[in-house]
């Protein structure tokens, strides 16, 4: 049986919405569009857990089509992963706008505007909004510290890691051709520092320490013995 579609505007954009077992899924094309994601489904493939995501089948233009929707942890997810000024904008839409207007009853409510349509709408529904931002919190903060790099940063640690190199080895006189062990020695420690399997998976809530890292870093003895054996090379 298809659900039926509830259509919020966000800028001049249709995000449509399914309630699902009594709670709200948003399609996913809809929220990445809204967030500037140029490849949606990349985005979710990326960003959204598998938990969090889901193919279904509702009507919409008089059709019944199935799509992929994801729940508010995975609104989240993308979220913070959006590189847009608006996306801080967009998750306060959400949580202003679109989600006060779920009653207990499961259904999209327009949003109250008389005083004691806001009263009753607190009274009513103020425990089970506790409970719902008590576990959503704890899954932003997970997802913050699980998150990898944005773009903007990932660069950041690339140029760090590529002058640091060069500084280095300027400063005892390495030749360009010779830098090669250099670059895979900090990459190395930069890995044991993280934890990270490559650059591509180092979290965002590990940027400073890596910043920090690289800043001070030295190559190790025996990146060091490597390096002046290949400069006495012919």
């Amino acid at each position: 049986m298809a659900n039926e579609v509830q259509v919020f505007n966000f800028e001049q954009m249709n995000v449509r919405t399914v309630i699902i077992d009594g709670e709200p899924w948003f399609v996913g094309k809809d929220v990445a569009v809204a967030l500037g994601y140029s490849n949606t489904k990349d985005a979710l493939n990326r960003h959204v857990d598998d938990e969090d995501k889901q193919g279904s089948r509702f009507t919409t233009s008089g059709q019944s089509r199935e799509m992929t929707v994801i729940n508010e942890s995975g609104v989240y997810s993308l979220i913070f992963g959006s590189k847009l000024p608006s996306a801080k904008q967009f998750k306060r839409w959400v949580k202003t706008e679109v989600l006060p207007s779920i009653r207990k009853t499961g259904g999209y409510q327009a949003i109250p505007m008389t005083l004691d349509e806001k009263l009753a709408l607190a009274l009513t529904s103020e425990q089970d909004t506790r409970q719902r931002v008590g576990a959503l919190e704890g899954k932003v903060e997970t997802i913050i510290i699980n998150h990898p790099l944005n773009a903007t940063d990932y660069d950041a640690v690339t140029k760090a890691v590529s002058d640091r190199v060069h500084d280095w080895a300027r400063a005892h006189r390495i030749l360009t051709k010779k830098r090669g062990p250099l670059f895979k020695d900090l990459n190395h420690q930069i890995k044991q520092v993280t934890g990270a399997g490559n650059r591509t998976r180092i979290k965002s809530s590990q940027y400073d320490v890596v910043m920090s890292f690289i800043a001070t870093w030295q190559p190790s003895s025996a990146t060091v013995i490597q390096v002046q054996q290949m400069e006495l090379e012919v």
